[in-house]
């Protein structure tokens, strides 16, 4: 049962509470508080209320009108003769006693009758006021629920549309590694054959620089020198040479080794320059003969004066065949 929620006696509690209800409607009514512990607890607390109102009421005078308003029914009432009794007198105390008591009865009975008015009032108040609550709470969930509910659809809708992206990203992100995969192989494919071509570049320009390459031993008849090695290699389109010496005396101080190109076109061989070698008689150098040669037929070292000279002076000490 509701604590809020009336008793569905509370009229007839009220009625009994402040002696309001007849005889045998009270009758009943016992009995039924006999059986019911709430009622029996409503009927308790209305009736210290009314306790507390019959002591706490002012005393009023009754209204003028009432006591003409009596006295005019009284009159209307037949009346039958009677041996009239012999009066005794009665203190003016009593007389005046009597009438405050049934005035201030009177007055009780409507001071009851407006508490339990009030008191009903009352409850209906609380009633009404607990029924707008729960309405406006009612009515506040409701809102709160319409604008949850919206919600839910604006991130259900949002969901989807990731979805969907992720979905369209995914099917994009695929596609595009499969270009990356198939341009990779192609850009392999391709790397592969560059490189077979630069190998095959690479082996024909070999073999038409050692077309054109020039490779000449030089060797000497004179014992102090035989132990030397002297190889020169020479690029007639490029009209330079290398020339790398091993194992070579030092020459004597002032005096510096020099290298020349014989060309049957010239009556007398080119100067190449000087070489000079380290203390192990090490030494490789590139030359570049001082005027073009036609067809290099031989090359010769000579020991020249320190510095070189521009005809050949000195001692031929090694010559290619």
């Amino acid at each position: 049962m509701n604590p809020d929620a009336p008793h569905p006696r509370e009229e007839e509690a009220i009625a009994y509470a402040f002696g309001l209800m007849d005889t045998a409607a009270r009758a009943s009514f016992e009995q039924k508080i006999k059986q019911d512990a709430s009622l029996r607890a409503l009927v308790a607390e209305l009736q210290g209320t009314a306790a507390g109102l019959t002591f706490d009421a002012p005393q009023q005078a009754a209204p003028e009108e009432l006591r003409s308003v009596i006295l005019q029914s009284v009159s209307n009432v037949p009346q039958q003769r009677a041996v009239r009794a012999p009066e005794i007198a009665q203190p003016a105390i009593n007389q005046s006693a009597t009438r405050f008591w049934k005035w201030a009865t009177v007055a009780a009975s409507v001071a009851v009758v407006g508490v339990s008015v009030v008191w009903k009032e009352l409850r209906d108040i609380e009633r009404i006021a607990a029924s707008s609550r729960e309405e406006n709470l009612n009515n506040q969930l409701a809102i709160l629920k319409t604008e949850v509910d919206g919600m839910k659809e604006k991130l259900l809708v949002a969901v989807q549309s990731a979805t969907e992206l992720k979905k369209t990203f995914e099917a994009q992100l695929a596609a595009a590694n499969t270009a990356a995969d198939a341009l990779k192989q192609d850009i392999a494919q391709r790397t592969k054959r560059e490189d077979e071509l630069k190998q095959e570049l690479a082996k024909l320009t070999q073999t038409n620089e050692l077309a054109k390459m020039q490779i000449a031993t030089l060797q000497s008849s004179i014992k102090d020198y035989q132990q030397g090695v002297a190889v020169v290699v020479w690029n007639s389109d490029t009209q330079q040479g290398i020339l790398k010496l091993e194992k070579m005396p030092p020459v004597e101080q002032g005096k510096d080794y020099q290298l020349w190109v014989v060309d049957p076109a010239k009556p007398k061989p080119v100067n190449a320059g000087v070489v000079q070698v380290d203390d192990k008689g090490f030494a490789k150098v590139e030359f570049k003969p001082v005027v073009e040669i036609d067809k290099a037929s031989n090359f010769a070292i000579s020991v020249e004066k320190e510095g070189g000279v521009a005809e050949n002076e000195g001692p031929i000490i090694l010559l290619s065949p």
